[in-house]
């Protein structure tokens, strides 16, 4: 499921700037619960190219669980970004409350060259706390190119690290549910990289490869004698399958 939070950090007005594409990271774990991010480019071209850098870093240990993102134009000496805090609802379940606030790094924070030189870009209207849960994407809308229509779009996951600290029963097993899913998509999102970048036979082999995988996977891990147990057999599959495929292709 993708939840849509759409906010305006700034307005293109031309070419050369903010038209990053392709920047991920991760932060965590923070309470047990792991931030993935991923910045593109969307439609992702012509793509001008990002004359700075981005980053992510967790809010700290004195602070809400969550992370800061930021970015950074050496060309005009400009950086803006944004705090996420994350508040766990019922964590049990994966569900969290999300609120979205102004960039607290300083240009001196930051470590920037020169940083009386640098200024941040006005913070937006941010939107107000929205609540998800591990099986959402965050789809953020930052910037907007009139000129082309290009949007920068920060896609945020939450993803719990582990289910030890639940006991056996439901609750460990709505957790593990939690995980599974997270798994599956990032088995999912490989998958499709790798099929988008490859010839016609070799995405043949690899489509055949993951229909023998998938019948293993459902050998092995079906006849389990618990959901638990099945879906922990199926998770350190997958976390095999994906190491296979990078070495491989």
């Amino acid at each position: 499921m993708k939840v849509v939070i759409s906010f305006a950090l700034a307005v293109l007005t031309s070419g050369v700037g903010w038209g990053q594409s392709g920047y991920s990271g991760s932060t965590g774990p923070v309470g047990g619960v792991n931030i993935t991010f991923q910045s593109k480019l969307e439609p992702p071209t012509p793509d001008h190219g990002f004359p700075g850098s981005s980053g992510i870093k967790s809010l700290g240990k004195n602070n809400p669980e969550g992370m800061i993102r930021y970015s950074t134009n050496k060309k005009t000496h400009e950086y803006f970004g944004y705090d996420m805090k994350v508040e766990p609802v019922d964590a049990r379940a994966g569900t969290y409350r999300v609120t979205f606030g102004a960039l607290t790094l300083t240009a001196e924070d930051l470590q920037l060259p020169d940083p009386q030189s640098w200024h941040m870009l006005p913070p937006p209207a941010f939107p107000p706390p929205q609540t998800v849960t591990t099986a959402d994407t965050i789809a953020l809308d930052l910037f907007e190119n009139p000129a082309t229509g290009q949007k920068i779009v920060d896609y945020i996951r939450l993803k719990r690290d582990n289910c030890d600290g639940e006991s056996a029963g439901p609750g460990q097993v709505s957790c593990l549910n939690g995980l599974a899913q997270e798994e599956r998509r990032s088995l999912e999102d490989k998958l499709t990289q790798l099929e988008n970048n490859r010839d016609a036979t070799t995405t043949a082999s690899i489509r055949e490869s993951q229909q023998a995988w998938e019948k293993y996977r459902d050998a092995t891990c079906g006849s389990r004698g618990s959901e638990a147990s099945r879906l922990q057999c199926e998770m350190k599959l997958i976390r095999s399958r994906m190491r296979d495929l990078s070495a491989i292709y």
